[in-house]
């Protein structure tokens, strides 16, 4: 096995970067900006010139939503098949709940019970087909 961190890795590593900001229609100075880098800094990434680090490559992945093998390895393992990854974490809900204290997550989860309830129960008596 190849040993990584080479010049190719960092500059494939810095195309898989680019092909994501260009995918979102984002220009380098507004993807600097969500990952608290330098905008010089960030061009050298895509280029291969230097590397971003491992704490700005994980905000990166979890910001586009793209696995760290995936950005790192250019491929996707397959545990994280889109179709394998749960349905709730591609609905939105968990970020959401990000930034939220205890508490809050609590009157959520009793929020969202009591919604499904109500709406199982409107679901029924609307889904009786007229005579």
């Amino acid at each position: 096995m190849k040993p990584y961190n080479t010049k190719e890795d960092a500059e494939a590593i810095g195309r898989r970067i680019r092909a994501v900001r260009k995918s979102e229609g984002l220009t380098q100075e507004k993807l600097s900006e969500i990952l608290s880098v330098g905008v010089g800094h960030m061009g050298k990434a895509e280029r291969g010139k230097e590397t971003l680090s491992t704490s700005v490559l994980i905000k990166f992945c979890l910001e586009f939503h793209v696995s760290l093998d995936e950005l790192i390895l250019g491929t996707r393992l397959k545990s994280e098949a889109p179709e394998q990854i749960p349905p709730i974490y591609r609905s939105g809900i968990p970020e959401l709940l990000e930034g939220c204290d205890e508490m809050e997550k609590g009157y959520v989860k009793l929020l969202i019970l009591n919604t499904l309830k109500h709406i199982r129960k409107c679901k029924s008596l609307y889904s009786i087909s007229p005579k």
